[in-house]
């Protein structure tokens, strides 16, 4: 239980050479594999415009976040990933979990053993729920970290599908939170916007609300009552409208 204030959605800026090393062989040594191939574009425009951009700054690590929680006096951080935020565009279910492992290892190793400041949110392979389940499990109980992340938007089922819940019963089993986030706008009706700010302003609260209504609907809540859901940067707007509606 935090006595302070926290961040409980903290990015970091994976850097592709050192995430690349946490890759289990043999795909590491795959000759068609390149640091910056390893998750699929979150729409058809923004992301290689950000990068060239040099908004990406991958020498934000560890010590950087650090010095951060120090100057606004926050106690910990909950760290979520960022290039990842697209893993449920991933098709083969087979390297979504590759990439799944990575991630968590990758953020254990570099972040979690540096300071108890650090908390984070593991990316599981929804592709491949019996999976998704063992690393969850892996990752709460092996690794210490606080819940998973669960993309909003990209996956072929919605995420009330029955096919998930064996993941919902495992995380109200584990007492940890489950936190839905956005990052990937292909599919939601904004294909037609040549211009980003339009999809980066509604792209993150309104599969939220997409998410939050099959739940309702579906009956998970209802199913799982002591599961612990986060619903992270979309701000709090949409939720009126899902009641409403």
């Amino acid at each position: 239980m935090s006595r302070g204030y926290v961040d409980a959605d903290g990015h970091i800026m994976e850097n592709p050479e050192e995430f690349f090393e946490y890759f289990e062989e043999p795909w590491r040594s795959c000759d068609t594999l390149t640091p910056s191939r390893v998750v699929p574009s979150g729409d058809e425009f923004h992301t290689p415009r950000i990068r060239r951009k040099g908004i990406f700054d991958w020498s934000v690590g560890p010590e950087q976040w650090l010095k951060y929680l120090d100057k606004t006096g926050l106690e910990f951080t909950v760290l979520y990933t960022s290039a990842g935020l697209t893993c449920g565009h991933i098709v083969n279910p087979e390297w979504a979990t590759v990439y799944a492992r990575a991630w968590n290892n990758y953020v254990f190793e570099k972040y979690l053993k540096r300071s108890p400041r650090f908390k984070a949110m593991a990316v599981i392979p929804m592709q491949d729920v019996p999976a998704a389940v063992v690393e969850l499990r892996r990752a709460v109980n092996d690794l210490g970290m606080v819940g998973a992340y669960l993309p909003s938007n990209g996956l072929k089922r919605h995420l009330s599908s029955k096919e998930f819940w064996p993941v919902y019963e495992e995380a109200q089993k584990l007492d940890c939170a489950l936190g839905i986030h956005g990052g990937s706008y292909n599919d939601l009706g904004f294909n037609t916007f040549t211009l980003f700010p339009g999809t980066r302003a509604l792209g993150m609260p309104f599969p939220l609300a997409i998410a939050m209504t099959g739940l309702i609907q579906d009956g998970v809540w209802d199913a799982f009552p002591n599961l612990r859901g986060v619903f992270v940067e979309g701000g709090t707007g949409w939720i009126p409208m899902v009641i409403d509606r």
